[in-house]
């Protein structure tokens, strides 16, 4: 989700200083880059982080915090509407798999308000098709505001409603424990904590 923002900052910064220093971005869920990452294929990794975290091998340094929404096509039944739960609930969901912490949300949500957990016939990490599952049907997601902004801007996309403060979740970096950073690493990730805290917490 960081690319929306976060990261593109912090490269436009830091290449800026450092020119000659060549960035390799890999893109993917925490389940595919956390191996790389602990094998030193890759330094950092940049998303929602774990509460608790369970392994001790490695570290997270908190960027911002985040609370998600709900989003639809323009056009959905609800779009026009300022929906309730009970009104979301009737319609199919496609989210980001078991075990992550939007997923956790989207039932703590549902659960808190006594309802059964809407149907998610379709579980995907990637917001592109997330993105086209949704303009094509009347599903309805939970995502970060930063991660579909290009797509209401265009008019694809429709906030339908956000979660409650206290579904924020935490977003940072992940590194090694073991981790040593050489000065041009320092930099990089000082250009993170300073690129999240430019653009601020986020006004869902």
């Amino acid at each position: 989700m960081s690319r929306a923002r976060i990261l593109p900052a912090a490269v436009a910064r830091f290449l800026a200083r450092r020119p000659q220093v060549r960035l390799t971005i890999v893109e993917g869920s925490r389940a595919e880059l956390v191996e790389p990452l602990r094998s030193g294929v890759i330094d950092v990794m940049v998303g929602a982080l774990r509460d608790p975290l369970t392994e001790p091998d490695l570290a997270q340094h908190r960027l911002f915090d985040d609370v998600p929404a709900f989003y639809a096509r323009d056009g959905h039944p609800l779009a026009s509407t300022d929906p309730a739960g009970a009104d979301m609930a009737r319609f199919p969901f496609t989210l980001a798999p078991p075990g992550t912490p939007l997923r956790d949300s989207f039932e703590g949500y549902f659960n808190d308000l006594g309802l059964p957990l809407p149907s998610v016939p379709i579980e995907s990490g990637s917001v592109m098709m997330i993105r086209q599952v949704l303009m094509g049907t009347d599903f309805i997601t939970l995502l970060s505001s930063d991660q579909v902004a290009v797509e209401v801007e265009a008019g694809w996309l429709r906030r339908l409603a956000p979660l409650p403060g206290r579904f924020a979740r935490t977003i940072g970096m992940t590194t090694r424990t073991s981790l040593l950073p050489s000065e041009v690493q320092k930099e990089f990730l000082a250009d993170l904590k300073d690129a999240a805290a430019d653009c601020g917490t986020h006004d869902n």
